[in-house]
């Protein structure tokens, strides 16, 4: 009987170990989509946004050829990148992965990028500048600032910040972004915000913010996902963390959160039961 016992748990271990491997290496080389609808007082036309962020300089395919044309089939009207598209003791070939990628992305739909911390951390150790050049191939950059934009007919506002996760309202009027987080959608424009880090949301700052929608990432869909329970890491959050990935409501409803799961792991971590995720919204009025 003892030897059956440990023949099961010596099967049981190995099937596991498997299954695990299987999963890392899907989640290495496969895509997936995931759909949301969300409805925003002042949108007149129905449109779609594709969002993805955390490429860590990764490519599907020769020159990202399987993400581009993954993309290209959602027919989006706009397209946001929100960081940490490169890592950040990369180098210039990983920024040129990038700009390849943006140059292309530009045929399909528009390109806004926001900047997350490893880009942020790349310039600061003296890496080239990344948002210059995401910009001079076609996408539309800022930081901690907002601009007038069109999406599928609409008339929106976009905000652009990594965010944060260590301030409080005590701080509310020294960090440049809560000054865009103030304006971006007081005069009634729908307003959309490009926010790389969700866990701003962890503290009570968002009590000024004007924005409809945030769009983020940086928590890798918490990277290794038990079935049926959710995330067991994301950078900043830690162990088991609250916003790791899906759509999120905040004060009644005031104004929505979607965090996509990104595209890569996170360091040597690979993603496990956590498909890399390219995130499609629709915008509908309400």
């Amino acid at each position: 009987m003892k030897k059956r016992i440990i023949s099961v748990f010596l099967l049981l271990t190995v099937l596991a170990a498997l299954t695990v491997g299987i999963s890392a290496l899907v989640c290495t080389n496969c895509l997936s989509i995931k759909n949301y609808v969300v409805g925003i007082e002042g949108i007149t036309h129905e449109s779609k946004i594709v969002l993805i962020s955390d490429l860590h300089a990764r490519q599907f395919g020769e020159n990202n050829k399987r993400l581009i044309q993954t993309i290209a089939k959602q027919q989006p009207d706009a397209i946001f990148m929100v960081g940490d598209m490169i890592n950040k003791d990369g180098n210039a070939e990983e920024v040129e992965i990038v700009v390849e990628l943006i140059s292309q992305l530009t045929e399909i739909a528009p390109v806004y990028y926001s900047a997350g911390n490893t880009e942020l951390q790349y310039m600061k150790n003296g890496g080239t500048d990344v948002l210059c050049a995401v910009r001079q191939a076609g996408a539309t950059a800022l930081l901690d600032d907002y601009l007038e934009a069109e999406i599928g007919g609409n008339r929106v506002n976009i905000g652009f910040t990594m965010g944060h996760f260590d301030y409080t309202s005590a701080q509310w009027s020294d960090p440049p972004d809560y000054a865009m987080e103030a304006e971006v959608g007081a005069d009634g424009t729908p307003a959309i915000v490009l926010m790389h880090m969700p866990e701003s949301f962890i503290s009570d700052i968002h009590d000024w913010w004007t924005g409809d929608l945030y769009l983020c990432g940086h928590t890798h869909g918490g990277v290794i996902r038990v079935p049926g329970i959710g995330g067991v890491f994301a950078p900043t959050q830690g162990w088991w963390p609250k916003y790791d990935r899906g759509s999120f409501s905040f004060d009644d409803g005031r104004f929505q959160m979607i965090i996509t799961s990104g595209l890569a792991g996170h360091g040597w971590i690979p993603r496990i039961f956590n498909m890399p995720e390219i995130s499609v919204i629709k915008l509908v009025g309400i």
